[in-house]
């Protein structure tokens, strides 16, 4: 099945991940309108605010349904956070940064943007999660923010699979893994 997609929205477009979702659709979807939302280029957007998600929702939307959203956002480190190799690395600094950024935020995404996506015809909601969130896959341990951070959004993308389904057919909603 090949799929028309007009209006596309890419959150985190500024990653390297985000960046080729954007380079790829474009290219594949010459005509769609494409919304790439970063804090830094494209469609600026602060995903700790509300108000900002919500107006990014209804520009996305606003020349009709979304047929495709990909919330690319996340980390897994920075310059001062790094994967715990030992529980004794663990600090609620670092549960409270990864977990914002991995869970909360494509949750609040989520929550603005799956209303507006297309009943008529097959629109996808799709969000990078990781393997490494699948607790019976975990073999190796260490990097408990990080897995557990996306173990929670497999979870809320679980959830809102099940809501969707009763209210939107057409609507897929997916955790991609990257790797």
């Amino acid at each position: 099945m090949d799929l028309i997609f007009k209006n596309i929205a890419v959150l985190g477009s500024s990653g390297a991940i985000g960046g080729a979702f954007v380079r790829i659709l474009s290219d594949k979807y010459q005509n769609a309108n494409i919304y790439a939302f970063s804090r830094t280029v494209g469609y600026h957007i602060d995903y700790t605010d509300e108000d900002s998600l919500s107006e990014a929702a209804n520009l996305a939307s606003s020349h009709g349904p979304l047929d495709l959203v990909i919330v690319a956002t996340g980390v897994l480190h920075n310059n001062e956070i790094m994967p715990e190799k030992s529980i004794k690395e663990l600090s609620a600094e670092k549960f409270n940064y990864i977990f914002q950024a991995n869970t909360i935020v494509p949750a609040l995404i989520a929550k603005h943007f799956l209303p507006k996506l297309n009943k008529d015809n097959v629109s996808i909601f799709a969000a990078l999660s990781a393997r490494v969130g699948s607790i019976s896959d975990n073999q190796l341990g260490g990097w408990y923010a990080y897995r557990a951070s996306k173990a929670a959004l497999n979870m809320i993308i679980k959830n809102a699979a099940i809501e969707m389904s009763r209210m939107n057919k057409k609507a897929i909603i997916l955790g991609l893994h990257p790797g």
